[in-house]
């Protein structure tokens, strides 16, 4: 990478941390979904409210889009057993061939997946099984790297889809901070109530605060709603390890937006709405979509939709004509839908071309998800925030309260 083309910010991460009492991490959620606190953050007044999320109809500016992301958890941890009898576990982190998820939880009989695999001694060629009343489940063990694996995946009910032999024998895969078991009830908690495409790996915990009920609300204002997707990664729950965040690897996850989603957001731009998204998800799927049309009109080809250092080469396009080169790109190819991979990296010092605002939970410290609030909030007005939220007790990370920060 050339210094004279790449401008990538200096931080330290220190100044990207704060203390997080353990008590303050919410293990469970609330009974209603939308009782949780909202910590309203104004940036242009750099002013702090408290509100509850089923405040959120009357907060959103009224020219607003908001932008949800309905990817949907997929049960995707699986306790199985050795041939020697000994316990093991298998997450699933993608299918094989980046297939797409949806496609793959429909496979009968055989599936091939990337996978962590937990347990002691466990080699290629080995199988491990699972056995729910009337399924069964072998996952064989094809190559090994550390613990990461290619699996193959069978089962006994040839006319069973994936997607159903998972719920039957899958757990969900709840986030290592909240230090327990998934119960059934997680099953619900875990999932926003608009979840549909299978493929994520955590769940778009913005969009957990909401109720069918709330979305109605929303509309009922005249506030536009859209959907797409972004398959979160097991990578979203990784530390950032180097000292220089020049050397942090970010973790590529996939995207899907519709040819007729892209324009009905252009649409919006173009009418002077406010583009707000529900989590730092969304966020990174429309940023996503305004470099990719800024790769596209500088010549950039690559195999990944994004780069993580894509955003910060700075050639000061219009997010108009960003997204017009991509619905020009998807016309050219006769696509219907774009999709890919993204590897967006979001850091203080990032111009953000098309969000005006995120609804999000409070994320753990020196986390690629602080960093973003930090990007948006600037770095005094996020440690107001976080500390104005740990002062009134506000619930923190995946199953805690929210924010909506507007700029």
């Amino acid at each position: 990478m050339s210094s004279e083309v790449y401008h990538i910010p200096k931080i330290n991460l220190h100044d990207y941390t704060y203390q997080l009492p353990g008590n303050r991490i919410a293990k469970y959620p609330l009974s209603k979904r939308d009782l949780s606190k909202l910590l309203l953050v104004e940036k242009s007044s750099s002013a702090i409210s408290h509100k509850l999320f089923k405040d959120l109809p009357s907060v959103l500016p009224a020219n607003t889009c908001l932008v949800f992301n309905e990817s949907k958890v997929i049960l995707c941890r699986l306790v199985m057993k050795k041939q020697t009898g000994g316990r093991a576990e298998v997450l699933l982190l993608k299918p094989a061939n980046n297939l797409d998820p949806q496609i793959a939880m429909t496979n009968k009989s055989q599936s091939y997946w990337k996978a962590i695999i937990g347990g002691k001694k466990i080699r290629p060629g080995d199988v491990l099984s699972a056995r729910v009343k009337n399924i069964a489940l072998d996952v064989e063990i094809i190559g090994k790297n550390g613990n990461e694996a290619d699996v193959k995946l069978s089962w006994s009910n040839e006319n069973m889809t994936l997607a159903k032999v998972l719920e039957k024998i899958g757990e969900i895969p709840l986030p290592p901070y909240l230090n327990r078991k998934a119960e059934a009830k997680d099953k619900n908690n875990y999932q926003t109530v608009y979840a549909k495409n299978d493929g994520s790996l955590a769940a778009p915990t913005a969009g957990l605060h909401f109720t069918g009920e709330l979305i109605s609300k929303i509309k009922d204002r005249g506030i536009d709603t859209i959907k797409l997707t972004l398959h979160v990664g097991a990578g979203t729950f990784l530390p950032i390890v180097s000292k220089n965040i020049s050397e942090h690897e970010m973790h590529s996850e996939l995207i899907f937006v519709s040819k007729r989603v892209i324009e009905k957001i252009l649409s919006n731009i173009e009418d002077g709405k406010k583009i707000i998204a529900v989590g730092t998800t969304s966020v990174r799927t429309l940023e996503t979509i305004a470099i990719f049309g800024e790769n596209l009109l500088i010549g950039d080809k690559s195999d990944c939709l994004v780069n993580q250092w894509d955003a910060y080469r700075n050639p000061g396009v219009s997010v108009e004509k960003s997204y017009k080169r991509v619905l020009e790109y998807l016309e050219k190819n006769n696509l219907e839908e774009l999709s890919g991979q993204t590897k967006l990296l979001i850091l203080p010092g990032y111009k953000f071309r098309i969000v005006s605002g995120i609804v999000t939970n409070f994320h753990q410290p020196a986390s690629t998800l602080l960093l973003l609030v930090s990007a948006f909030l600037g770095r005094e007005l996020w440690a107001k925030s976080y500390q104005e939220a740990l002062a009134n007790n506000y619930r923190f990370l995946s199953y805690g309260d929210s924010s909506l920060l507007l700029d």
